[in-house]
C-alpha cells in the first residue's frame, strides 16, 4: 500500500512553482524556483512526522557518539552567550539534554523541548532538567519568557519553519539572542531533512527574520541553510 503524502507550496515565499532535483524513497526534492528553497514534495504530513520522532529510539553508544561529535559545537555557543547576564534559556530539540546540562553548570536557567520520550525520560530523570516532552508550540511558555533560544540542527526539521519562528518570537525577550546552527543543501543529503538551504538562501533567512520582527541574522556556521534563503 503507498504511503499517503501531502503537496505543499514553498514554506518561505508561498511559491508553488518548484524544480524538481532528484527523487528520494516516496518524495521528490525540489527546488523552489522563486526563493531558492529546497525540500521534499510530496511529503509526509506534520502529523506523521512528528509520530517519526516521537516514538524514534536511539542505541547508548549512539548517544555517545553524537555527544562527542558536538561538544565543540555547545562550548562555541556558550562562548557566543557568556556576554549575556544569566538568566532563562530554551533549547529546541534539546536531546537528552548535553547542552543544557552545560548552561545549567554555568548558571543558566536551561529549558527543553523535545519529541522522542526516551531522550525526555533521560533528560528530566538522570540528568535532573527541565525538559518538555512535545513542540515548543504545546509546551505554552510565557510571553518574553527567554534570553537565549537555541536550534542545533532542528530548524531543518520542522515541517513549518516560519511557524516555529514565530512562536520563539513570542517566546524570546526584545533583548534576546537565537542561535540557530543547520546543515547546508549537501549535508546527509537530505535524508530525514524536511527543508535545505542553498547558498542563495541566507536572503530568505533575512526574510524570515523579517517577518518575526528579528534583527538581521549573524553567520557564525552555515552549514545548512544556504546563505541566500536564510536571509529572506
Amino acid at each position: 500500500m503507498t504511503e499517503e503524502m501531502e503537496y505543499i507550496n514553498c514554506s518561505l515565499c508561498g511559491s508553488d512553482e518548484a524544480q524538481f532535483l532528484f527523487a528520494r524513497g516516496s518524495s521528490n526534492i525540489v527546488r523552489c524556483k522563486k526563493c531558492g528553497l529546497v525540500y521534499h514534495n510530496p511529503r509526509k504530513s506534520e502529523d506523521k512526522e512528528l509520530a517519526l520522532y516521537r516514538s524514534s529510539r536511539i542505541s547508548q553508544k549512539e548517544v555517545d557518539r553524537i555527544r562527542n561529535a558536538r561538544l565543540k559545537i555547545f562550548e562555541e555557543t556558550l562562548a557566543k552567550i557568556e556576554n549575556h547576564k544569566r538568566g532563562k534559556l530554551l533549547d529546541i530539540g534539546c536531546g537528552f539534554g548535553d547542552f543544557l546540562k552545560i548552561v545549567r553548570d554555568k548558571g543558566w536557567e536551561g529549558y527543553g523541548v523535545e519529541l522522542s520520550r526516551e531522550a525526555v525520560d533521560f533528560a528530566t530523570n538522570r540528568l535532573k532538567l527541565n525538559v518538555f516532552e512535545g513542540t515548543l508550540k504545546e509546551a505554552h511558555f510565557p510571553d518574553e519568557f527567554f534570553e537565549v533560544v537555541t536550534l542545533f540542527n532542528v530548524l531543518d526539521h520542522l515541517c513549518n519553519p516560519l511557524e516555529g519562528l514565530y512562536e520563539i518570537e513570542r517566546v524570546l525577550k526584545r533583548s534576546g539572542t537565537i542561535f540557530i546552527r543547520t546543515p547546508n543543501v549537501t549535508f546527509h543529503l537530505l535524508s530525514r531533512h524536511i527543508y535545505q538551504i542553498t547558498q542563495s538562501v541566507y536572503k530568505r533567512v533575512k526574510g524570515f527574520a523579517q517577518k518575526v520582527d528579528f534583527k538581521e541574522p549573524t553567520i557564525f556556521h552555515l552549514y545548512g541553510f544556504s546563505a541566500n534563503t536564510l536571509r529572506e
